[in-house]
Formats: structure tokens, C-alpha cells, sequence
């Protein structure tokens, strides 16, 4: 009986070496594609947003072109909103979040094809004592503008993501 364990055990074990499972190891997204055989053209009304993306892609090594792109991402809307509200204690203490939203969409040339569309939401809270009341538009601007690089990256993230889907 002990030696039919043994034997057992040795089977799986000689199986799993000989399938090489553990020769698999993980591989980082940039080692699966060479993203520069990737061409990709952006979208939008809004060039701030496009320019950014632009060239993020690139820094990533993504070939941005203005047309017959293999991949076109669709940058549909961006916003950001202000709201106020008092906190409740026994000071009122008025605070104020920003919204920031940005909706996306990859579209895959040749294969009338489309991937979900993507919604990024970043918020941030404060108080007027945080930023004072001159400085308020400014802020605002901060947090915009770390919101707008915090969603760039997202975006071309999901791009690496969905070449190496396409090249397995």
C-alpha cells in the first residue's frame, strides 16, 4: 500500500514538471507586447485631454497617429462638479468635494468591435479652512489637473490590457 502512494505521488509529480506549469512564471504587460506595433489615435472635443493622453501613450511606447489606427480611444466626456455641504456637528463646518468624471471608449479597427465603455471617477473633499476662499480656484486647477493625469494613466493601462488580450 506504501509503495503504491509512492508511486502515485511520483506520477503527479513527474506530470507537472514535465508540463512545465511551473515554468510559467508572470511575465509584466510590456514583456508580452511590443506596444510599439501598436498604433493608436485619440479622440476628443477637448484637446487638453487628448494632448495628455497622447502622450502618455507614447511615453509608454504606443505609435500615436491621427488616423487608420489599429485602436481608436473615444474620449466621450470629462467633467468636473463642485458640491457643497455642511457637516453635522455642533459647528458647521461647510465642506466642498469635487467630482471629477472622465468616460472612454476603445474601438478596435477591422473587427467592428468595441470594448465597454470605461467611467473614471476621482473625488476629493475640503474645507475653506484647508484651501481659503483666494486660493479655491486654484485648488480646484490642482485637483483637476492630478485628477486628468490619474485617469491618463488609467486609460493607458486598460490599453496595454487589452493588446496583450488581443495578441493571446
Amino acid at each position: 500500500m506504501n509503495f503504491v502512494k509512492i508511486a502515485v505521488i511520483g506520477a503527479l509529480v513527474a506530470a507537472l514538471c514535465g508540463c512545465g506549469f511551473h515554468l510559467r512564471g508572470s511575465q509584466s504587460d510590456e514583456s508580452l507586447a511590443s506596444l510599439e506595433m501598436h498604433t493608436v489615435s485619440v479622440v476628443s472635443k477637448e484637446p487638453e485631454i487628448r494632448h495628455e493622453v497622447q502622450s502618455a501613450l507614447q511615453d509608454r511606447g504606443f505609435r500615436v497617429v491621427q488616423s487608420a489606427a489599429q485602436y481608436t480611444i473615444s474620449i466621450i466626456d470629462e467633467t468636473i462638479e463642485e458640491e457643497g455641504s455642511p457637516l453635522e456637528s455642533s459647528l458647521t463646518i461647510k465642506t466642498k468635494s469635487l467630482q471629477y468624471n472622465l468616460a472612454y471608449r476603445v474601438f478596435k479597427a477591422g473587427a467592428n468591435r468595441s470594448f465597454r465603455t470605461q467611467n473614471i471617477s476621482l473625488s476629493t473633499y475640503y474645507t475653506d479652512d484647508d484651501v481659503g476662499e483666494l486660493a479655491d480656484g486654484a485648488y480646484k486647477e490642482q485637483v483637476n489637473e492630478s485628477s486628468r493625469k490619474n485617469a491618463t494613466q488609467q486609460i493607458v493601462d486598460w490599453m496595454v490590457h487589452i493588446v496583450n488580450r488581443d495578441l493571446q
